[in-house]
């Protein structure tokens, strides 16, 4: 379970970084406009900015609740004698 928390939270980091230079350079803008689709670089911003913020809502919900597991990871060892970290 530990593995598929850290596997959430590093893909949603990746789509973060990957919004957010979508975000900031004009790297999206030249590649819309490339495949004939520059008369929706105006509305780009409506779906990117939104986007954005839930990938990043996302990550630090994973992140939280890998956190969260790893802490009880801890505990529950600990319990046992051991002072073992996953």
């Amino acid at each position: 379970m530990k593995e598929k928390r850290k596997k959430q939270f590093q893909s949603s980091s990746v789509g973060a970084f990957i919004v957010a230079i979508c975000c900031v350079t004009p790297l999206l803008v030249i590649g819309v406009a490339t495949v004939g689709f520059a008369a929706f670089v105006p509305y780009l911003d409506f779906a990117l900015y939104p986007l954005l913020a839930l990938m990043i809502f996302l990550m630090v919900v994973y992140w939280r609740k890998y956190k969260e597991e790893c802490r009880l990871c801890e505990v529950q060892d600990s319990s046992k004698g051991e002072t073992i970290k996953k």
